[in-house]
């Protein structure tokens, strides 16, 4: 299969649509490869070595891979396809507020969603509000400011049935978030805020990275 930019390839995994025996080419061309070569799969642990189906995954899994991720865009890659893989997300984009500005820039995306890499959330944007009121949060569309918003950002073009918040905490201070949305049926609290360990897992593991740096 391919050429094939990675966030659809991981997606047709997680959905079925592509068997684990496939070869596949990078959308920027180049050598075919094993399914398993793809470092976004393989280290999610999709492999048939690792003998896990796509839904089978647990934040705990997933906090185990970011442990052994060399760089800082391979956490982001991570956690943010984690997480979609834990809560069955359509769309995901995960936010890291860095300096100078203090704003969260998009560090992740899955899904397709219209955000491009860097790009900076509003100061006073609703759901960035939200965030910093320091809990997950459960949404339905339309249901206030914040729902729009996100939802215009990660699917303008279709409804969603839920979305989610989840604020990525460094100490007592907002390091990031994580916006999703699910086209099925809207996301439960449980499952949602079963997410918290996985950001502190991802945040430790970056300032791990930096310190070592």
């Amino acid at each position: 299969m391919g050429p094939v930019a990675t966030h659809l390839l991981v997606r047709g995994f997680l959905d079925g649509r592509i068997p684990a025996d496939c070869l596949v080419q990078p959308e920027e061309g180049g050598e075919w490869r094993p399914l398993e070569a793809v470092r976004e799969i393989r280290a999610l642990g999709l492999s048939q070595a690792e003998g896990l189906t796509p839904f089978s995954l647990s934040p705990r899994d997933v906090v185990r891979w970011l442990s052994e991720a060399k760089d800082s865009d391979e956490v982001m890659s991570l956690a943010l396809q984690g997480a979609c893989a834990f809560t069955q997300a359509s769309v995901g984009a995960l936010y890291r507020v860095r300096p100078p500005l203090d704003l969260p820039m998009v560090s992740a995306c899955l899904g397709d969603p219209s955000l491009e890499l860097g790009q900076l959330l509003p100061r006073r944007d609703a759901a960035l509000c939200l965030a910093r009121e320091g809990e997950p949060t459960v949404l339905l569309p339309d249901s206030n400011l914040a729902a729009r918003s996100t939802a215009l950002r990660l699917c303008p073009d279709r409804v969603p049935t839920g979305l989610a918040i989840v604020p990525i905490r460094a100490a007592s201070d907002l390091a990031g978030l994580l916006e999703l949305a699910r086209f099925d049926h809207p996301f439960r609290n449980s499952e949602v805020r079963a997410l918290i360990p996985l950001m502190a897992a991802t945040v430790a593991r970056l300032e791990e990275l930096a310190w070592q740096a």
